[in-house]
């Protein structure tokens, strides 16, 4: 990649984004970094993005330029609460296994219970976003934010299948 690629990347983001965006673009790059390998700082990562994911939402709502997703506001404020046990989850696991984080499969029984959750919370979440809230977009909102619930657990408790 040449040096002219990047200035014109730059140069869009400068001119299409404010400075929350790019922040929030950078450290869910290093969040995802982190994760992949299974650093414990991607919780902090997780906590800025969350943050700033909800400062946009907020702020976007507030100036009227879309109606909100509910769910992705109720999602990053689950994360932000994800991150912190996720925090003192990890130390745990790290002080158990002498300092290396161990890597824990799902059980059958937990499995089965992931698997209800989402066949219930999907269609159940969905319904109840497009009845009671302003929702455009309740059936991708819905499975999003129970996607996301369930694979945030998962990665808290170190489950291999998050």
């Amino acid at each position: 990649m040449n040096i002219l690629f990047f200035e014109e990347a730059l140069q869009w983001l400068s001119s299409n984004s404010s400075w929350i965006q790019i922040i929030s673009l950078i450290c869910g790059v290093t969040y995802m970094i982190l994760q992949i390998f299974q650093h414990k700082w991607m919780w902090y990562f997780s906590i800025m993005v969350s943050s700033t994911a909800l400062l946009i939402s907020v702020s976007n709502h507030e100036a009227g330029a879309w109606a909100p997703l509910w769910a992705q506001v109720a999602l990053n404020i689950y994360l932000i609460a994800i991150a912190i046990i996720g925090i003192f989850k990890w130390r745990k696991l790290e002080g158990e296994s002498g300092g290396k984080l161990h890597i824990v499969p799902l059980s059958r029984k937990r499995l089965l219970t992931v698997v209800a959750i989402l066949v219930v919370g999907i269609p159940l979440l969905s319904i109840v976003l497009g009845r009671f809230t302003s929702d455009p977009a309740p059936w991708i909102d819905g499975p999003s934010l129970v996607l996301s619930l369930v694979a945030a657990w998962l990665l808290s408790q170190s489950h291999i299948e998050q």
